[in-house]
């Protein structure tokens, strides 16, 4: 009979086999191609390079503005989410008649997928036709807005899209965990005389912190993927401008055909995620330590 120890793993094993088939097999798969030199136009005369493609990531300046978008991307649509979910949050916590119907209108977006929601922001946004630019000519802000091919404006755009469709979602996390925080400590604050604004930056951020971890891992992890609003709507332009590390990847491996480099990147892009995501977890279980304890 097995002992207490090995129980558990028993139960365990078929997810991990499960996990090593979808996962590990093609890890490892996508690892052994990064070693080789590899075009889609010529399958079947792989040249085995070694390390080569990986040494060619340092002077690839491709890479590097792909990444610095990418940060900046994951960085400002992340922080713009947490901020406006936070007032939303606060804003539907409180007991106000209708708030329910305001509830279902929130979660809208996120029954969309990126691709539609892409295109739908792709025909409101069009310079010619396009509602935003009906709009500024009535109310006469602007006649003629070209907003996907501007340097400046491009990345601003994809961000302001990508919070308007992951917004309800960190929203709905919020609430969740401003419903679960136990009253008590608001209850004394107020018998001591605390403020709203006081009882929020002391007992509520503090209290919240996991629920906000936990917000910036799934976050962070989905924005450092973004690609098909990118795929949609600017194909990586103006320029390099928005071009993201996953778009990096398609391009080099399907337009450029260079397949070894392509997984080269996706290779060290993967490292990259499984290291931030170690990080962000440890951070994650001290903070639920802490909040236990």
């Amino acid at each position: 009979m097995p002992d207490a120890r090995t129980t558990p793993w028993l139960f365990m094993t078929p997810s991990i086999v499960l996990l090593l088939a979808v996962v590990g097999y093609p890890v490892l798969l996508g690892f052994k191609l990064s070693l080789y030199d590899w075009q889609l136009a010529t399958i079947g005369q792989e040249r085995y390079v070694g390390l080569a493609n990986y040494i060619e990531l340092i002077d690839n300046e491709r890479l590097w503005g792909s990444i610095e978008f990418t940060l900046f991307y994951a960085l400002a649509a992340v922080c713009i989410e947490i901020v406006l979910g936070t007032a939303l949050a606060l804003l539907l916590n409180q007991p106000i008649r209708g708030m329910r119907f305001f509830n279902t209108l929130l979660l809208a977006p996120i029954a969309l997928s990126p691709v539609a929601v892409g295109v739908t922001w792709k025909f409101f946004l069009n310079a010619d036709y396009g509602t935003m630019t009906f709009l500024l000519q009535e109310f006469g802000i602007a006649d003629y807005q070209t907003w996907l091919v501007q340097k400046s404006a491009a990345p601003w755009v994809l961000i302001g899209i990508d919070a308007w469709w992951s917004l309800p979602f960190v929203t709905v996390i919020l609430l969740a965990g401003l419903k679960s925080l136990p009253p008590e400590p608001f209850e004394a604050a107020q018998i001591d005389g605390a403020r709203s604004w006081q009882s929020f930056f002391y007992i509520t951020l503090p209290l919240l912190r996991p629920v906000y971890l936990v917000v910036l891992v799934i976050r962070v992890m989905d924005a450092l993927r973004v690609h098909e609003l990118v795929f949609v709507l600017t194909q990586g332009g103006p320029g390099r401008s928005t071009s993201s590390l996953s778009f990096l990847i398609w391009q080099t491996g399907f337009k450029l055909r260079e397949m070894g480099n392509a997984t080269a990147i996706g290779m060290a892009f993967l490292v990259f995620i499984v290291l931030l995501t170690a990080v962000l977890t440890k951070l994650l279980d001290r903070q639920i330590s802490e909040v236990r304890n």
